[in-house]
């Protein structure tokens, strides 16, 4: 049975820093804006836009990782949302409501991939 990400002082799924371009889509707009995703994990994402979006705010996110081809189409819902002054953008903790179980386990493996690669290069 899958479950989501915890919410106490632990985590359901291992995160990782990244850089990714993404688009994503409020519920109740039309279009696609771009965005970028900071980190990632099997539960959720850090999406980094030019706006700000409400905490409880529905999306969509479409992105692929950078060693796959495949496109990854998630829903989500805003968890957390504060404004990164030194970039002067605005950062949001985004937790996967919808995503295919086939495409989280991708990310899962990514993300071991990346950290595991890291800890050979002595870095984490």
């Amino acid at each position: 049975m899958e479950t989501g990400p915890q919410r106490q002082n632990t985590r359901a799924y291992f995160r990782a820093t990244v850089s990714i371009s993404t688009r994503y889509s409020l519920d109740g707009r039309h279009g696609l804006l771009p965005g970028r995703i900071d980190d990632i994990s099997g539960g959720g994402v850090k999406l980094v836009t030019e706006e700000g979006l409400p905490v409880n705010a529905a999306l969509t996110l479409r992105f692929s990782l950078p060693d796959s081809g495949e496109s990854i189409d998630a829903r989500g819902r805003v968890v957390l949302t504060y404004r990164d002054s030194p970039r002067g953008r605005y950062a949001h903790g985004v937790t996967f409501t919808a995503i295919d179980a086939a495409q989280r386990e991708l990310i899962v493996r990514y993300v071991h991939r990346l950290h595991l690669q890291r800890l050979q290069e002595g870095r984490k």
